[in-house]
Parts: structure tokens; C-alpha cells; sequence
């Protein structure tokens, strides 16, 4: 059973002054406080609230808009497999390349790897 999770604009008991939006605790309440409570312990892991659509910090969204502009650019297949194999043959031509791939995740501003070791403490 498929069980999603999402915090609610307003815990148990708050109002936005319109209407109450208290509701009693569920299984979920309790999953949420459980994740939370894993989180906060863990010294090595931050988390940051994006936005639910934001197509500017998904590095593939670039590659998809590299792969459009090139391989699939006036692509009018008579099958499915055209497209396939036109997107397989751009995916190899990005990886050609070992600095493209790196490009799409650096223009997004978002880096891969601790800002320190992460066998340390901040405050270490």
C-alpha cells in the first residue's frame, strides 16, 4: 500500500481564521513526528524545502532540453523505437562529453558532496 506523506499548512489545532482545520492525529501524524525526530539526529543531513514545481533546480529538465534541441529536434518517427534510439544515441553524446553532464547540475546552483566531511560535526 502506497502511503504519501505531506505537511499540512496548518498541524492539528491551527486555524487560518476561517475555518478550523483541527483534525484528530493519524497513522501519518505519527509517521511525520517519527521522520522528523530520525532527521533531527542525523548531524550529516539538511534538508530544504523546495517548491512542488521548480523545472530550473531539476538537472534533467536540462538534459531533456539538450536531447530536444538536438537529437530530437524535427524527430518524426514511425515508431516509438525512433525516438528511443535517437534519445539513446543523445544521452551517449552528453556522456561523450564529462563535463556536460556536471554543467546541467551546476547551473542549477545545487552541488553533490558534504561542505565538510562527513564523519564531522559542524561545530567540530
Amino acid at each position: 500500500m502506497n502511503h504519501r506523506l505531506r505537511e499540512s499548512a496548518y498541524p492539528s489545532g491551527e486555524t487560518d481564521g476561517r475555518r478550523s482545520r483541527y483534525r484528530p492525529p493519524t497513522r501519518a501524524d505519527d509517521i511525520l513526528g517519527k521522520r522528523r525526530a530520525w532527521v533531527a539526529e542525523q548531524d550529516w543531513l539538511t534538508l530544504e524545502r523546495l517548491p512542488a514545481y521548480a523545472p530550473e533546480l531539476n538537472p534533467v529538465e536540462l538534459l531533456w532540453s539538450s536531447l530536444k534541441k538536438r537529437e530530437l529536434a524535427n524527430l518524426a518517427g514511425d515508431h516509438l523505437a525512433d525516438v528511443a534510439d535517437a534519445t539513446e544515441q543523445g544521452i551517449h553524446r552528453i556522456n561523450a562529453n564529462p563535463r556536460l553532464p556536471w554543467s546541467f547540475l551546476a547551473h542549477t546552483g545545487l552541488t553533490i558532496g558534504p561542505p565538510h566531511p562527513p564523519n564531522l560535526r559542524k561545530d567540530q
